[in-house]
């Protein structure tokens, strides 16, 4: 809160260090605290360093959130560098509007650390806190190159008013944590319902320093949103950062026998990995907005969610499911490849990888379905619609396959004829002239309701990448 010159008074140049009560390590999918440490640096200094911690599993997730006071300036206040465990400490979110900053750094580990300390480095002579907490059972894949290798952060702050924020997850079963800082009054937080004050320093200087999170990670299906919040003081100038902490994955399968592969069709010229968080890429998608499929249910673009490098599209009990379409390779012939599975679906939900005519319009009502569901839940189609209606309109074949694991459909459309692929494998072509389409055509990517008047159970369609080849 104050700015240095009023610091100096402060007589004590002791820090006080302090290990907490261990937090709950009761979490889903076995996210839970290791160690958890934090110190109070109650005189003037530019860093702030954590007493010594020892980890009991290599690749531990840590973190360190770290608060200071600072001038009478906003935004003028940081943390410079993290440093520690010999580890890469890199900033994932520092809000500093008001003044002073709360910010939260990440690191992973690759081994056991021992007796290692975690040093904060910040502008100016100021008081401080940090806290280092380690984390089993998350993901360690800091590496922003990784799909999903990052959980969502959140910064917020207020003149004045309750310290609040809030997150939207991306993947389910993971925790939020927080830090804040309040430049105006050295008070106590009174934290919100279902969170826990992990950390709090009550500095001379009249500055509040705390750290709080979620009791245990969260349990609804991401994405979900998580406030962080504290119901008093309600008349200081504060700023709070937030972060999710992802559980690990379970092991991808790697990316199976594919067409391209085995047939040598060369680079990627295009596509989608799903490498990235939040809604599907606008630049690659449009998303639907709509009626559902022959006007039953709705199609709606918070149906689908992207994380953990996995585009998902959900369909709930009224319907309301999601499809979208490709803004890339709008062409006429090509080859597509998609790697998609299911969950254990309900019949009248309908996964389909479509081929869809560029502009909405084919002459002879074009559709090249090369992956499609059914309400027979063991088997796959492909369908080549090649005619506006009568009794001779498609050709289709059909496999026996479980859609609830990870498999590679593929299509090849040259002037010679269609064919489908699943995991390398031919499963269809047709070659006939006249069943070729005569427009461009583009992907679309599907979870189609058929009521019956039955209940509906809520069903997933998931799809980890798609690329597209000359």
């Amino acid at each position: 809160m104050r700015p240095a010159i009023f610091a100096r008074i402060v007589i004590a140049t002791a820090i006080i260090g302090l290990s907490l009560v261990p937090l709950s390590a009761n979490a889903a999918g076995g996210l839970a605290t290791d160690k958890v440490v934090s110190t109070h640096r109650s005189s003037p200094s530019r860093t702030v360093v954590s007493p010594a911690f020892t980890t009991s599993q290599p690749k531990e997730l840590l973190l360190a959130f770290v608060a200071t006071s600072g001038p009478a300036t906003t935004r003028s206040q940081q943390f410079s560098s993290v440093t520690g465990g010999g580890l890469t400490w890199r900033l994932r979110q520092r809000t500093n509007v008001q003044y002073g900053t709360a910010e939260i750094w990440q690191a992973a580990s690759s081994s056991i650390l021992t007796n290692a300390t975690v040093t904060a480095t910040h502008t100016g002579s100021y008081q401080a806190s940090i806290t280092v907490a380690t984390f089993t059972g998350a993901d360690t894949a800091t590496d922003g190159a990784v799909k999903g290798a990052n959980g969502a952060v959140k910064g917020a702050n207020g003149a004045t008013g309750a310290p609040t924020a809030t997150l939207t997850t991306t993947r389910t079963g993971s925790w939020v944590w927080g830090v804040g800082n309040d430049w105006s009054r050295a008070v106590p937080r009174t934290v919100g319902t279902g969170q826990t004050k992990v950390d709090e320093f009550l500095a001379s200087s009249g500055d509040t320093f705390w750290t709080q999170r979620q009791n245990a990670p969260g349990t609804a299906t991401a994405p979900s949103s998580v406030r962080i919040n504290d119901t008093a003081p309600t008349t200081d100038k504060w700023n709070l950062s937030l972060i999710e902490i992802l559980p690990a994955q379970a092991a991808q399968a790697p990316d199976g026998t594919q067409a391209a592969v085995v047939f040598g069709w060369g680079p990627v010229v295009t596509g989608d990995e799903f490498s990235y968080t939040g809604p599907p890429d606008p630049a690659k998608w449009n998303v639907y907005n709509s009626v559902g499929h022959a006007g039953k249910g709705i199609r709606s673009p918070k149906a689908w969610a992207v994380a953990g490098g996995v585009a998902t599209v959900s369909g709930d009990s009224a319907g309301t499911t999601g499809g979208m379409s490709a803004r890339f390779a709008q062409q006429q012939y090509g080859r597509w490849e998609a790697r998609m599975k299911t969950t254990a679906r309900d019949p009248k939900y309908h996964p389909v990888l479509i081929l869809w005519p560029n502009n909405n319009t084919s002459p002879n009502c074009a559709e090249i379905d090369y992956a499609e569901g059914s309400s027979d839940t063991t088997r796959i189609k492909f369908f080549l619609h090649y005619a506006c209606g009568g009794s001779n309109f498609q050709s289709q074949a059909a496999q026996t396959i479980d859609t609830t694991q990870w498999h590679n459909y593929a299509v090849q459309w040259t002037p010679a004829g269609i064919t489908g692929y699943i995991d390398g494998v031919q499963w269809f072509t047709d070659t006939n002239p006249a069943h070729q389409p005569t427009v461009g055509m583009h992907q679309t990517v599907q979870l189609d309701w058929f009521p019956d008047g039955t209940a509906t159970l809520p069903s997933q369609m998931q799809v980890d990448w798609i690329r597209v080849y000359n």
